[in-house]
């Protein structure tokens, strides 16, 4: 495990890069073309009756012909971008690649010169060296002076013996003007290949930067939670394999919550770019990656022993667990000790067979949220806090978890209400985040039907399930905006708290907070309400006889599904276009072409409607996966294609991480681009990553989309050609076929 920073990548510099691709475009355009020499001897040797009158030359240039090919091909590049080496490669390439076309200049003289042989192998013999100088122009292009070198071997002999015999007066002046062509074709072809290196190397640049901002955290410039994720899980895998062990350090902030509510989130987000800060310049070098988890948590992991104590370590008022990865348990062991104000959890892992865990001093840092939070200091300036630079950005005021997420707790937190036993909650339509991480120790029964949402839960640990019919003394609700699916969903939590239980919901303010604080009241009596960040929270009386039960069951019917587009399908509210037929799949199903034949899949496939016109319009489908994120959405689906005559297959799976299967014929999406209300063209470019992993070669993609979203550079990069077939009221349909 090396050194990770986000703003010092191991990017291979744009020189080196393209002389890499030269060198690979080079040998992958003529590895095979030295052959050709050899064929077109045979034929002009064979017409020539060549072998009658020299046999030993016309073998003895078959086989030079025949070594000269086997040796470009076996002359492969370094495969590597280090400059010196490409450059040796390409030295040595261009004594090779001339070699062809010297001998077969000379083959071609002799042929005009030699009176033995016809007019039919001369003529044969010069048309192949014009297609040999014509390859040599068009596809050695990516070298210049290589390509003009050997266009000039193989055509300027031949105009020579052309210009001095005057029987050949003629052909020599068209092998001139074509000679003219040849110059003006090897320059186009080579600033065409420089333009295609040009446009390469930017798609290049920004794919890496996009890569490096989804690593990296916007606030305070170090990696984010993804990126720590993946390298912890990646570690832990090599110690569980038996390779090198690593160290896992938890940092949180204490009373990071009061430096916000005092003096706002401007000088919080201060705080946590001087503290990631201090942690950068206090981490070892090379080894160690810090990532910021989430809110004011942050994580740290080191490779091997760490020869290395943080400065002045201050093992009081600090908790310290140290522990091993046990490969057979698949888990860790560890002890702790614990003391007054936790900063510091740490964990071990070790691949051998040492019993004894091995620690060192944990250290507390500097409290600098404790010094900010000084009532006396209403000022950053004053809180003795330093600002660093701090960038302007719209980003600032999302920078948090999950605004909603915050706030449901808020009731808790305020001491308003208390946790019961743990296992006694229930979180209806559970999202991660920072506020639940907080509340893990009370161990809440999540559910959660998204499917990235639910394996976040999971990977935080929670108990998560799609539904769940017990009863308990907490249920937690964070409200969606579809005003039928928020009563259904305030109904079902009545429903599920037990005598004396309290029901607790939130919603922004943006998002109908004030319409659900009304059904609430409505359907459980007066709530008691508080306000923070835009959001909302509410919470009953402990539940008894003001419940409403009449209500409640009426409001239960509403999330049931029900028939639509005349019958044809059922779906329920909360599900994207729930009550309709979306305008783009029904544009998306009007374009299906009857051919699309084999195994399909359809990813989003929602409540089923565009798996069900592939399967009505398109009878060479002989098998169809649906692919959904929305578990509610899925079973729909189950039900609305109960009656198809071909094999189906439902995964309720995250399309954006990747399909687990693949070899598809045809595949088909009308894919998402929101996060809540905001434009996410990321989410689209996944599905399209997605579907063109899983297509065979010659596979079809059929895919609708906004116009306004330029999805065709994402899909010029998983597929060799794609086309518009329709556009209508700003939606487009776009074919695409994979190489």
């Amino acid at each position: 495990m090396s050194l990770d920073t986000p703003d010092t990548g191991t990017r291979t510099g744009t020189r080196d890069w393209r002389r890499s691709q030269v060198v690979a475009d080079t040998y992958q355009r003529s590895k095979l073309a030295g052959f050709l020499y050899l064929f077109g001897w045979a034929v002009v040797a064979l017409l020539g009756h060549a072998y009658d009158f020299e046999p030993a030359a016309t073998l003895a240039i078959g086989a030079a012909f025949l070594a000269m090919g086997v040796l470009r091909l076996r002359l492969r590049p370094p495969g590597t971008t280090d400059t010196a080496a490409n450059r040796r490669w390409l030295k040595q390439y261009a004594l090779v690649l001339p070699l062809a076309p010297a001998l077969w200049s000379a083959v071609q003289v002799w042929i005009l010169l030699d009176p033995r042989f016809d007019g039919s192998a001369r003529l044969v013999a010069l048309i192949a060296t014009i297609g040999y100088a014509t390859v040599f122009v068009n596809m050695y292009s990516t070298v210049r002076t290589l390509s003009a070198i050997g266009a000039a071997l193989l055509f300027v002999p031949v105009l020579v013996v052309l210009w001095a015999d005057p029987l050949h007066r003629a052909l020599a002046i068209a092998m001139s003007f074509y000679a003219l062509y040849l110059v003006g074709a090897l320059l186009g072809s080579h600033a065409e290949y420089r333009r295609r290196l040009d446009l390469d190397q930017a798609l290049r640049e920004q794919r890496d930067l996009y890569e490096q901002l989804s690593r990296t955290d916007p606030l305070t410039g170090v990696f984010n939670r993804r990126h720590f994720t993946a390298r912890l899980e990646a570690a832990a895998q090599q110690a569980t394999a038996g390779g090198e062990g690593f160290s896992l350090l938890i940092l949180d902030i204490d009373h990071f919550k009061r430096v916000n509510d005092q003096f706002g989130h401007v000088v919080g987000d201060a705080c946590l770019v001087a503290v990631a800060d201090r942690l950068q310049r206090a981490l070892p070098t090379p080894g160690a990656l810090l990532a910021r988890l989430g809110g004011e948590e942050f994580g740290v992991l080191l490779p091997g022993d760490p020869g290395w104590r943080w400065p002045r370590p201050r093992p009081s008022g600090s908790t310290c667990r140290s522990g091993r990865w046990n490969a057979k348990a698949g888990a860790w062991t560890s002890r702790s000790a614990s003391a007054s104000a936790p900063s510091i959890r740490r964990n071990t892992a070790m691949p051998t067979a040492c019993t004894a865990p091995w620690t060192w001093p944990c250290m507390q840092p500097r409290p600098m949220a404790a010094t900010a939070c000084r009532r006396s200091a209403p000022t950053p300036e004053r809180a003795g806090l330093e600002l660093p630079p701090f960038p302007r950005s719209p980003a600032l005021a999302t920078f948090a978890d999950d605004p909603a997420l915050e706030v449901l707790f808020l009731p808790f937190d305020a001491g308003a209400l208390s946790w019961p036993a743990p296992g006694g909650t229930l979180f209806l339509r559970a999202r991660a985040g920072v506020a639940l991480n907080a509340a893990r120790r009370q161990r809440p029964v999540c559910e959660q039907s998204f499917k990235p949402w639910a394996e976040a839960l999971e990977r935080d640990g929670l108990a998560v399930s799609e539904s769940n019919s017990g009863r308990f003394a907490r249920v937690l609700v964070l409200s969606p905006r579809q005003r039928d699916e928020s009563r259904a969903l305030l109904a079902r939590a009545v429903a599920q708290a037990e005598a004396g239980g309290v029901v607790v919901a939130c919603a922004a303010n943006k998002e109908g907070a004030r319409s659900m604080e009304d059904d609430l009241v409505r359907l459980a009596g007066p709530v008691h309400s508080l306000s923070k960040r835009h959001c909302r929270v509410c919470w009953t009386a402990p539940l008894g006889d003001a419940v409403d039960r009449g209500l409640a069951d009426e409001w239960l019917a509403l999330d049931a599904p029900r028939p639509i587009a005349d019958g044809r399908f059922r779906s329920r509210p909360g599900l994207f276009a729930w009550d309709r037929i979306d305008a783009a799949s029904a544009l998306l199903a009007e374009c299906f072409p009857a051919d699309l034949a084999g195994r399909a899949a359809d990813l989003g496939a929602g409540w089923g409607y565009l798996a069900a016109e592939l399967l009505a319009r398109c009878p060479g489908i002989t098998a169809l996966d649906l692919y959904e994120a929305e578990a509610r959405a899925l079973a729909l689906a189950r039900e609305n294609l109960s009656g198809a005559q071909v094999p189906l297959s439902f995964h309720w799976h995250d399309v954006a991480a990747g399909l687990p299967g693949g070899g598809y014929d045809v595949v088909v999406s009308n894919p998402p681009f929101h996060q809540g209300r905001a434009d996410d063209p990321e989410l689209g470019r996944a599905f399209i990553a997605a579907a063109a992993r899983a297509l065979r070669p010659g596979g079809r993609f059929w895919l609708v989309a906004n116009r306004h979203l330029a999805y065709e550079q994402a899909l010029a990069r998983g597929f060799s050609s794609m086309r518009t077939v329709r556009e209508h009221e700003g939606f487009k349909v776009i074919e695409a076929v994979k190489a």
